[in-house]
């Protein structure tokens, strides 16, 4: 990632979506060698902070994911100057959250004084990914569809923070923990077969494990990933139909339109005249 000087906050609560999201962002900011201090917050907050920004593959760097709620008073301790990004939602998303979020990690309570959540966690590639998109976009922010794009980025930068946490508080084996990661690959494209070999699984030990975590095949997980996509597609946009199904590894438009037909119950022009986002 390059480095980057400027700090960027952007005031989101009166701009306009596309997307009718139930939690769209009130605000967001890129600070960089930021200091805390003590303040009253009365909108949700999530926050991830680190020392530099920067990121080394090979050296894995520490960050803190928190979790601050509204009508909070935030005592701040004298620190160091660090990186950190933060996402603000209205208050009355907090109800929204705490339905989507594991009680674990998301413990807010309305009408009580609930305490800031603080993980440690490390900074991943994915996780940088990310933070990079939501930059960019904060520097191009009047371009058409900036807002929207920050309103899903939130979303999966709190994912990304989210599920390392309550996995290593989870039940999960090693080989429950590559088969998810085999999943992901899977889902991207990559042949079953060659996972299956690069994750150092016999075929019998892979659909062992495989069946631990997932109730049907991996062929059909593959195609209800991909119809799902579509579906996502065909919804947000107006790409044409054979577009989208040669995006979403369908290598016959007859085929798209039956196994789409055969999950939807009506044909992907039929799904998109009903649902699509205008």
């Amino acid at each position: 990632m390059k480095k980057q000087q400027t700090s960027l906050i952007r005031q989101l609560e009166n701009h306009p979506r596309v997307v009718n999201l139930p939690c769209k962002l009130s605000a967001i900011g890129c600070m960089f060698r930021h200091s805390s201090h003590s303040k009253q917050v009365s909108n949700l907050f999530f926050c991830l902070t680190w020392n530099r920004w920067k990121y080394n593959p090979d050296c894995e760097e520490a960050c803190y994911f928190s979790i601050i709620y509204p009508d909070t008073w935030i005592a701040g301790r004298p620190s160091l100057p660090h990186d950190e990004i933060w996402l603000s939602y209205p208050p009355e998303t907090a109800a929204f959250f705490s339905q989507i979020l594991p009680p674990g990690i998301f413990n807010w309570k309305s009408g009580e004084n609930n305490p800031q959540f603080r993980k440690k966690l490390m900074l991943s590639l994915e996780m940088t990914r990310i933070i990079r998109r939501i930059y960019d976009k904060l520097e191009n922010f009047f371009l058409p569809g900036s807002v929207d794009a920050l309103d899903l980025l939130a979303l999966e930068l709190i994912e990304e923070c989210v599920i390392p946490i309550q996995t290593e508080r989870s039940q999960y084996t090693e080989n429950d923990l590559k088969i998810m990661k085999l999943a992901g690959q899977l889902k991207n494209g990559v042949p079953l077969p060659e996972l299956i070999r690069s994750y150092g699984f016999s075929r019998r030990n892979f659909y062992l494990a495989w069946n631990r975590i997932y109730k049907i095949s991996p062929i059909q997980f593959k195609l209800q990933e991909n119809l799902q996509m579509a579906a996502d597609l065909l919804r947000r946009t107006e790409l044409p139909i054979s577009e989208i199904a040669g995006m979403c590894s369908f290598n016959s438009t007859i085929y798209f339109y039956n196994q789409f037909r055969r999950v939807y119950k009506m044909t992907p022009r039929q799904y998109r005249e009903r649902h699509f986002q205008n």
